[in-house]
């Protein structure tokens, strides 16, 4: 577990952040934490094999426990660049390359089949240089993730940006405190310091900034820092918590979630879906139905007063209100 003590100063810089390279990293993850998973580790292991991309297949395989930390810049702002994290990754100083590899072949035990593979292959990569190995990582990076998440990314993105939303609104209304005790099981915030499970074992102080990223792939709390204890001070990342967003409506009407129950699940999405503005054709668009269907739904929700309607020039925007959010969350809803 990371332990991570926060004191004013690092609470005052916690920062939310999209990041296409580290929700690729989730992805190629997959194929080793849940190699069953039809949704993602098997597309992504095709992807692997049909681009021949044989350092990120070793890296992401299983053989190696612990993946070099430059494959995952830390974000620059809020919503990164694919093209500048590749860039990032592929410039990344030839010190840092070197340790984390070590690191890498280190984990190489042979307790894993493969295990020598492996070995070899990072080691021959290794062989033209570290700023070639940084590029070819980039390189074939940049291949999967053209091939196995480009074009599901509007549909990640989006919802982590409505998960972020949701939980500036939990931040503005009940506090910074309420939201980091809330942000899901796995992570638990007491007595100024954030917990949080996964592969990282550590506790950390003097933290500057502290960067949150929804784990849209895994679902579940995760952590990442800076493993190696030669990394330059002055190029040492923030440390990333990474935690699980809020489900999808039509997940929890599966297990009885009173909004489905309640609503239907299709309007249960709809609702869902609106923490931030969004037009009835635009919302047509991200359910896949027709602009009348939707049109339909959403009157029955304004009537329940769990929505509000406003103007922008000629478009009709739809938003959740407090209503909506507790009867999402479980609360009161309608009477």
């Amino acid at each position: 577990m990371l332990r991570i003590e926060l004191d004013q100063h690092a609470l005052a810089a916690i920062r939310f952040a999209i990041s296409p390279l580290h929700t690729t990293e989730g992805v190629l993850r997959s194929v080793a934490r849940h190699p069953a998973n039809r949704q993602w580790a098997h597309p992504a292991r095709a992807a692997l094999r049909a681009q021949q991309l044989s350092l990120l297949a070793g890296l992401f395989g299983g053989a190696a426990g612990y993946v070099p930390d430059f494959l995952v810049p830390g974000p620059a702002g809020f919503s990164g660049d694919v093209q500048q994290e590749l860039h990032q990754v592929a410039t990344t100083p030839a010190r840092r390359v070197r340790d984390e590899l070590q690191l890498t072949v280190r984990g190489l035990d042979g307790s894993h089949p493969d295990s020598a593979r492996v070995r070899r292959t990072l080691l021959a990569a290794l062989d033209g240089g570290e700023a070639a190995l940084a590029s070819r990582v980039a390189a074939e990076l940049e291949r999967f993730w053209t091939v196995a998440v480009f074009r599901r990314w509007p549909g990640l993105r989006d919802r982590m940006d409505a998960d972020i939303v949701r939980r500036s609104h939990v931040t503005a209304r009940y506090g910074l405190s309420s939201m980091l005790a809330g942000l899901g099981s796995g992570i638990v915030w007491k007595d100024g310091e954030l917990r949080a499970s996964g592969r990282v074992s550590a506790h950390v102080t003097g933290v500057r900034q502290l960067v949150l990223i929804p784990a849209v792939i895994s679902g579940r709390a995760g952590s990442l820092i800076d493993q190696s204890d030669r990394t330059d001070p002055a190029n040492r990342r923030h440390p990333i918590v990474y935690y699980p967003p809020f489900a999808h409506a039509e997940g929890r009407s599966q297990r009885g979630d009173p909004a489905a129950d309640l609503l239907g699940a299709t309007r249960a999405a709809l609702l869902a879906d609106l923490p931030a503005s969004r037009s009835t054709t635009e919302l047509a668009h991200r359910h896949g139905l027709s602009p009348a269907t939707v049109s339909h739904h959403l009157g029955v929700l304004l009537r329940a007063q769990l929505v509000t309607r406003s103007r922008d020039g000629r478009r009709v925007l739809y938003r959740q209100v407090t209503r909506g959010r507790e009867l999402l969350d479980g609360g009161p809803g309608p009477d």
